[in-house]
């Protein structure tokens, strides 16, 4: 797989990532005549996302969080009986994305005690895993989209965003390279979407098509390479044992 970007890069480590709707239950009351009787979610919430950005201070440099309120209630002089926050977090591997839960979790659950509110959080099923990038293939790769005239950043293997790819790399050697297509915007934007119906992106997308092809050409037609790639895939499915 590959995927366009504003750099171009060979060699990706992608984080794993996984995702959490967290949904508080108070109790509604009128806001100015009754507000003791109620039991605000929106306080709640307000809580939990405080509680998530002082734990970035703690945090490893190579963990992500970012989270959204989702509701927060319908009118202002009703306290909020229901609010609810959708959350994405990130960490170089399964292991440590697991450690990062853990604590997200004592979020989540210290804003409920704290407002009285009751909370419940449901985690997405199958998280992505982190992307183990084939160097072997990903070297070959490389070198056929250098024949096509493509240039390569000299800072590669950086670990950013995430992808399914990243699952489909601890099952069978894979490679996710990233390709500049002629912009300096961000991935997600609007300005890169806009990049991306560029006439100029286009024709970076079929040299990189052409990559690929060259790639499974060379792969299924040099036994010896075929099997470095899988030597090197071996390798890896030990040491995560």
């Amino acid at each position: 797989m590959v995927h366009p970007s504003p750099k171009t890069s060979s060699h990706v480590s992608l984080t794993a990532i996984d995702r959490v709707t967290v949904k508080y239950i108070g109790k509604g009351a009128h806001a100015a005549v009754y507000p003791w009787n109620g039991v605000n979610a929106l306080d709640a919430a307000v809580l939990c996302y405080q509680t998530v950005s002082c734990l970035r201070q703690q945090m490893k440099p190579t963990w992500r969080v970012h989270g959204i309120i989702k509701n927060g209630g319908i009118k202002s002089n009703i306290i909020p009986d229901l609010s609810e926050l959708d959350y994405s977090y990130r960490a170089p591997n399964k292991q440590e994305l697991d450690q990062l839960k853990v604590k997200m979790r004592s979020c989540f659950d210290s804003a409920a005690t704290g407002t009285g509110c009751q909370v419940s959080y449901e985690f997405s099923s199958k998280p992505y895993l982190n992307m183990v990038s084939n160097y072997r293939m990903a070297d070959v790769f490389r070198s056929n989209a250098e024949s096509l005239g493509v240039t390569f950043d000299a800072k590669e293997d950086e670990i950013g965003g995430s992808s399914d790819m990243g699952n489909v790399s601890q099952i069978v050697p894979s490679i996710h390279p990233l390709y500049n297509i002629e912009t300096i915007h961000g991935n997600h934007t609007k300005d890169f979407t806009t990049a991306s119906g560029d006439p100029k992106a286009q024709l970076h997308t079929l040299n990189q098509a052409k990559a690929m092809a060259l790639t499974c050409l060379d792969i299924l037609t040099d036994e010896n390479l075929l099997k470095e790639i899988k030597d090197e895939f071996a390798v890896f499915k030990q040491s995560s044992q």
